[in-house]
């Protein structure tokens, strides 16, 4: 059995001579058409001819082979196959409009039904007469605007001196007979389905290049047109080309909307055939000829749908040829069965297809057994089959894709003769496994010192089944180090001995695998971050000394050269091991709570600056300080400074001053005691900075009062004073 190949229609040339005047001009198409068939249910009586037939004065020939006296005699090909090369000529007839449909069959007998080998060629040129673009209507009503204009314009142009040659002959061009050429194509022809006619219907194609054609005539108009510019004296012209351009304009846009179809215009103008000359060359390959004598028959009709009517007609009306074969030899196969092949199921991806078939005995001497593939682009492939009746046909560069159909026949052959077994059709089954997309994982940044990294990638559903995945990382020195993707699509990959340093560059990707194959993802290359901190010399904690009582540790860092984005913490040891940290003020400053630790005297306290910053995994210590508490505070021995008072005269509102306090012991509060005449006392509390201030604006004080003050410092239940100091009032 002959292979039945689709007849997708290709154009392969573009020149087509038009038709004359438009009246009568009429134009065809080649394009594409979809479903043919036969109808068995419409009856049986032929078609009238001249209601179906578009040529007349036609002619069937072969190109090939030896004249005879009803026919021709065809040469037999090395390989028993004949080739077919034949031409059908006529000249169309009236009445055949653009849009009308346009289709040439060629009727195969029954001696060569089934026999086609291979695809059907039909090359077709088509001859046009001329045809004048001004004479479509509508387009003529807006081509005498545009002349009117032309016109204007030419005669107001002359008197100046000035020749618009290319305007003029332009205009003249759209108002004459204009060639439109050749039209060459070349088609695959669609065999029916039951093997009894061949055809192709040139319809739409055709008629897309009369379109597209005639809307280039119109291009020495647009180019003159967009060509025109005047200034100076000529500017006088600019009004009749402001008027010129956008008529010419309005021209064009329906000769585009003719060119992409979206107008009809000429469609409609075109309703008589003015179609010249027209030839198609049909070629195609038989095999398996056992008849000494086949008629073909050829016409070109107006119907798409090839019915049982209008293929009696062309039997009967059609131009024919005999065509004569060489003496019929016996054929050693012709009683032979060879058995359908059973072939395993072929798995997307794989990289050949097996499988096995009965070889039925006894077999013709000399007779040989080949498998042979038919792949989804005609390509055929083949294999032995082994006297066990086995068989393997590697797939060489074909690979396998989902919802393939593959064609599986084994093939008998002795001498010059073969037999086909029915063929085997297999769907090529989905392999989820290879259609997998491992995606691209996303690392989070390595810094310099980690122990690991980790990540996580998207786990693209569904999962092929029995499929894991793991992560793997290159180290720069080429190790491979792995770890186990989670179900959410986490993964850690442990360093192990490797310790990352900032720039290494590490490779890391997903290896999906079910089990026998492996697929990874693409890679993802992570740079091992600089450690900021890596040069930076954290500075030693300066603290106040902490005794038995107090509330806080306090001290500073020196600030400098500290690396952007560093945070800087102090943390305190206690002698039960427990930690306290705190972030350091902005001024260098920090201070920790240390009331609720009890600590006494001689406990031992360990001080350090901490550096941490987002890109240093360990961040940086400064070095220890340790030192250890002291007693608790006492005003015992301490010296009170004695307070210093700005002068004070008549009308003063407030008295200030200040008192230098220096080191006193941790917790101490100070005031300034302030007796007025009489014994009066007021007290004024020093503040941190050792100032201090006394309201005395509702004291009336005379020049000469004596005002006496002292610095009073309080720790507990301790006090202590300093020394008096006596100010007298003056006088304004």
């Amino acid at each position: 059995m002959k292979k039945s190949y689709r007849s997708t229609i290709s154009l392969v040339g573009a020149a087509i001579l038009l038709s004359s005047a438009i009246t009568p001009s009429t134009l065809f198409y080649f394009g594409e058409k979809g479903q043919y068939e036969v109808s068995a249910s419409e009856s049986a009586q032929a078609a009238d001819l001249a209601d179906v037939s578009i040529l007349k004065g036609t002619q069937l020939s072969s190109n090939n082979g030896t004249a005879v006296s009803d026919g021709v005699k065809l040469e037999k090909n090395a390989d028993s196959t004949y080739n077919l090369d034949l031409s059908f000529k006529g000249t169309a007839i009236a009445d055949v409009g653009l849009a009308s449909p346009k289709v040439i069959v060629f009727a195969l007998p029954e001696e060569l039904r089934g026999k086609i080998d291979g695809p059907m060629m039909i090359n077709a040129h088509a001859k046009l007469l001329p045809i004048v673009p001004g004479d479509v209507p509508v387009v003529k009503d807006l081509i005498l605007n545009v002349g009117t204009l032309v016109t204007r314009l030419l005669s107001l142009a002359k008197p100046l001196g000035l020749e618009l040659d290319s305007l003029e002959n332009a205009f003249k061009g759209l108002n004459t007979l204009q060639d439109l050429g050749s039209y060459e194509a070349t088609f695959e022809g669609k065999l029916s389905p039951d093997g009894k006619y061949v055809m192709v219907d040139f319809t739409d194609g055709l008629g897309q290049y009369v379109r597209t054609t005639y809307a280039k005539l119109f291009d020495p108009l647009k180019e003159a047109v967009d060509g025109l510019k005047f200034s100076g004296l000529l500017a006088i012209l600019n009004p009749v080309l402001n008027l010129l351009k956008p008529a010419v304009n309005g021209l064009l846009d329906l000769v585009g909307q003719i060119a992409n179809g979206t107008s009809d215009v000429l469609t409609q103008a075109l309703q008589a055939n003015v179609l010249g000359d027209v030839t198609f060359d049909f070629t195609a390959k038989v095999s398996d000829i056992t008849a000494e004598k086949a008629k073909i028959t050829a016409m070109a009709v107006n119907k798409p749908v090839i019915d049982l009517a209008l293929l009696n007609t062309i039997h009967a009306n059609g131009d024919a040829i005999n065509l004569y074969f060489d003496n019929i030899e016996e054929d050693p196969l012709a009683k032979y069965s060879v058995s359908k092949p059973i072939v395993k199921d072929i798995i997307e991806g794989v990289t050949s297809l097996s499988g096995n078939v009965e070889i039925i005995q006894p077999i013709p001497t000399g007779v040989t057994f080949q498998a042979k593939v038919m792949l989804p682009d005609g390509t055929t492939l083949s294999g032995v089959v082994t006297e066990d009746g086995t068989f393997v046909i590697p797939f060489n560069h074909y690979e396998p894709k989902e919802n393939d159909l593959l064609q599986i026949v084994v093939e008998a052959s002795v001498d010059n003769y073969t037999k086909k077994s029915e063929p085997t059709i297999k769907q090529v089954i989905a392999d989820p496994f290879l259609r997998y997309v491992v995606a691209k994982p996303v690392v989070s940044d390595i810094l310099d010192g980690m122990p690991s990294l980790d990540g996580q990638v998207k786990l693209n559903q569904p999962i092929p089944h029995n499929v894991t995945f793991t992560a793997k990382v290159e180290l720069p020195d080429g190790t491979t180090l792995t770890g186990a993707v989670d179900d959410a699509g986490y993964f850690i990959i442990p360093f192990e001995r490797y310790q990352p340093q900032g720039n290494d560059e590490l490779k890391v990707r997903i290896e999906a695998s079910d089990g026998e194959r492996r697929k990874v993802s693409d890679l993802e290359t992570k740079q091992v971050i600089v450690d900021p901190l890596k040069y930076y010399q954290v500075p030693i904690p300066q603290f106040k000394n902490v005794n038995e009582g107090s509330q806080y540790l306090t001290g500073s860092i020196e600030l400098g050269n500290i690396p952007d984005e560093t945070k800087l913490f102090v943390q305190v040891q206690f002698p039960d091991g427990s930690l306290r940290k705190v972030s350091i003020e902005k001024d260098g400053t920090f201070s920790i709570f240390v009331a609720d630790k009890n600590l006494k005297e001689g406990n031992p306290l360990r001080l350090v600056t901490l550096a941490e910053h987002i890109q240093s995994y360990k961040g940086k210590n400064s070095d220890n300080v340790v030192f250890a508490v002291g007693k608790i505070p006492s005003l015992d021995g301490y010296v009170v400074p004695t307070p210093v008072v700005v002068p004070i005269f008549v009308g003063d509102t407030a008295i200030n001053g200040t008192v230098k306090i220096t080191n006193p012991p941790e917790g101490t509060q100070f005031i300034v005691r302030v007796r007025f005449p009489g014994n009066i006392y007021e007290e004024a509390p020093v503040n941190g900075d050792g100032t201090f201030t006394l309201d005395i604006s509702k004291r009336q004080l005379a020049a000469g009062t004596s005002i006496t003050f002292n610095t009073t410092a309080t720790l507990g239940n301790e006090t202590a004073a300093s020394g008096r100091v006596i100010v007298s009032v003056g006088a304004k």
